[in-house]
């Protein structure tokens, strides 16, 4: 009771433990053991079960009464009064363990302590131990003494069947056996008993029919094997069985009813056995033993295809298993990693209540060992599938140069509906405007067209990028915390306007190719029964080319003469087009306004200079006596050639030649681009004329 229990609790699991060691002490020394864990186990829900029945559950529980069990009439297969028969002149008797096993809930798991019965001595582990006695039970008018029949030998399991004294009374263990005792049932009581707390667990009652001919109880001795070797191939077909395996009428005849051990007319077969299981849907067993367990799910179904309608025809028997069935087994791979090359199941007759024959069951065995098992189809994402020159060799800005990559960008102008949206579609890139995969070949033919309609694109991770788990938005850090574009299953690709994505976007001008925010984009399809399809060379990158890029940013100074300049700035879009050049594609068009060319920002205090010798000098730091002033456009969208001005004063000395670079920033509808004006100041006139 002190020790500390492995329980749920509220929900929880209370992990808490009691170690324990042992220890043995002679003379001055000690020796303790290592220390384990200490837990008790709770048993609950303990039946006794017929071990003779192929279930496991309620439909296999003894009777825990004695009346019932004597009173019954209960004679099913799974159920039977009695118990079992024990031919009347066996002086070897029976082992009653052999007829029981125990099952019970542990944990909230059940149990089935043995796996064939009571033999096995399963339940010591646990701490239990079964016994067996003879109940007095008296039948008739004439109360005839039915378990003074037998007795039960000093193992405590054994029950012989013998004759009573002269009294009617029960004899020792090993009396005459006359065929007087031929009909009586012996009632005996299985008890399953606690040995720790000396208390008994389960009690259950069984009657033994003392019998003039026995049953054989060992169905090995009747196993028929059916055998298919047809090859299973994923074919996503769910209308035809992927087997079809057929027991045809001569062979039940000549396999089962002309067996030496069988050896029945049709009309004696089908008087004396039966199937288990409905017709059209036969129950299935594990294996081919007395307590074999019918299973669940079954595998494939098992039907009677002939009724007898007329007396005359052979029942016959068919195997059948899907598509979804068959992929399921043979892709599914055991604790090593191995799959299964083959499938068995049992179907069997069953000795009909109150017929005699030397078996009580006949099994059939159905063997599935598929010639060829092809469910690894593989596809191909090939270059035939491309439009040539929509693709591009990797980090080349020439079309047609390879199929490495695509390069996406936002709309091109012209069109009544465009927008500037950053929208493309991977689709447009592809034959026919569709995603399709090289048709594969013979035994997986049959599957093109699944693989066609089912093919979509996803990101992958890739180039320092993240994609979802349905791969349909791609993320800029592992943590997934901002969006950098999504991505429809048929390949529609929307750039995101989150902030950190448009730096990035706007980090690299198309020149600059290998560094340009790049996807990584996959082609992948999918199977029927969760069946996958791998796709080679299925992977490609996406360029995501900058919108606009400013090419020339330049202003000029004559030291001590010019004091006001215009910032020229040369803009160009994604395809190469000058904003303001005459002969650019659809030169009615404003493409400030069109790219939403919102604002110009010099940051004329950190400015650098060369004045000094060195490119990257703070010109504040150089000098506080040179002055520059930027005014910026009010205009919004920004005006052709009217990008501000820049206002030079030298309060120094003279001059000579100099440059001064200024951080710059020009703010469109997809961010901002970080440039950098360069203006020159040419020397002082003065010291130009003392050199002339």
């Amino acid at each position: 009771e002190a020790i500390k229990q492995l329980a749920y609790e509220g929900g929880a699991l209370n992990r808490e433990m009691t170690l324990v060691a042992l220890q043995y002490t002679k003379d001055d020394a000690t020796v303790t053991s290592d220390f384990a864990t200490l837990t008790t186990s709770d048993y609950s829900n303990v039946h006794i079960l017929s071990a003779q029945s192929a279930f496991t559950d309620w439909q296999a529980w003894l009777f825990t009464d004695a009346n019932t069990a004597i009173t019954s009439d209960k004679s099913t297969k799974d159920l039977v009064t009695p118990v079992a028969e024990v031919k009347y002149d066996n002086d070897k008797g029976i082992d009653l363990r052999s007829l029981i096993r125990t099952s019970w809930t542990v944990k909230y798991n059940p149990v089935t302590v043995e796996t064939t019965n009571a033999t096995e001595e399963k339940v010591k582990e646990a701490g239990f131990k079964y016994s067996f006695e003879l109940v007095g039970y008296h039948a008739g008018a004439n109360l005839t003494s039915q378990s003074a029949h037998a007795a039960i030998a000093a193992d405590g399991y054994t029950l012989r069947p013998q004759a009573v004294d002269d009294n009617g009374k029960q004899q020792a263990y090993g009396a005459a056996q006359t065929r007087a005792i031929i009909g009586r049932e012996p009632l005996v009581r299985v008890i399953l008993n606690d040995t720790v707390h000396n208390k008994i667990a389960a009690v259950a009652y069984m009657k033994i029919k003392i019998a003039e001919n026995v049953t054989t109880a060992d169905p090995t001795l009747i196993t028929k094997d059916f055998a298919d070797n047809t090859a299973f191939t994923l074919n996503c077909d769910d209308a035809n069985p992927a087997l079809n395996k057929k027991v045809t009428w001569y062979e039940i005849e000549n396999k089962i009813l002309a067996d030496n051990e069988v050896n029945m007319s049709k009309v004696e077969f089908e008087d004396t056995y039966e199937l288990d299981g409905p017709a059209n849907d036969l129950t299935q067993f594990d294996k081919n033993t007395i307590n074999a367990n019918a299973i669940s799910p079954k595998i494939g179904k098992v039907i009677v295809t002939t009724a007898d309608v007329n007396g005359t025809m052979t029942q016959v028997l068919q195997w059948t298993m899907s598509g979804n069935e068959a992929y399921t087994h043979f892709n599914t791979a055991d604790a090593t990693g191995k799959k299964p090359t083959s499938i068995s199941t049992y179907v069997r007759y069953t000795l009909k209540p109150g017929k005699t024959a030397p078996n009580k069951y006949i099994y059939v065995k159905f063997t599935w060992t598929p010639s060829a098992i092809n469910i690894n189809p593989v596809a191909n994402f090939g270059n035939v599938n491309k439009i040539q020159q929509s693709w591009y060799a990797a980090n080349n800005l020439t079309a047609g140069t390879g199929y490495d990559e695509i390069h996406g960008n936002v709309e091109q102008m012209g069109k009544p509906t465009s927008n500037d949206e950053f929208k493309f579609d991977i689709k447009n890139s592809l034959v026919g405007n569709k995603i399709t995969v090289d048709k594969m070949a013979a035994p997986y033919d049959k599957l093109n067209s699944t693989v066609a309609a089912n093919a979509k694109f996803t990101f992958v991770d890739g180039h320092d990028f993240y994609a979802s788990a349905d791969g349909l938005t791609l993320y800029g850090d592992k943590a997934k915390t901002f969006k950098i574009a999504t991505l429809t299953a048929d390949g529609v690709v929307e750039m995101s306007k989150d902030a950190k994505a448009l730096v990035l976007l706007n980090a690299y001008s198309p020149k600059e190719l290998a560094n340009v925010l790049t996807a990584r984009v996959a082609v992948k399809s999918s199977l029927c029964w969760g069946a996958g399809i791998k796709i080679n060379n299925n992977e490609f990158d996406v360029k995501f080319i900058r919108p606009i890029s400013v090419e020339s940013a330049t202003a000029e100074f004559t030291d001590a003469v010019a004091t006001t300049s215009k910032v020229n700035l040369t803009f160009k879009n994604w395809n190469g087009f000058d904003f303001t050049d005459p002969n650019r594609a659809f030169p009615s068009t404003d493409y400030f306004a069109y790219y939403k060319v919102s604002k110009i920002e010099l940051d004329t205090d950190n400015a650098t200079t060369d004045l000094n010798g060195n490119s990257n000098d703070l010109l504040k730091k150089v000098t506080s006596l040179i002055e520059l002033k930027y005014t910026a456009p009010t205009e919004n969208p920004i005006q052709a050639n009217k990008y501000g001005t820049l206002t030079y004063n030298n309060n120094g000395l003279t001059v000579g030649t100099f440059h001064i670079t200024i951080p710059a920033k020009i703010t469109y509808e997809w961010g901002v681009l970080n440039t950098e004006v360069v203006v020159t100041v040419k020397e002082s006139q003065v010291a130009r004329t003392v050199r002339k």
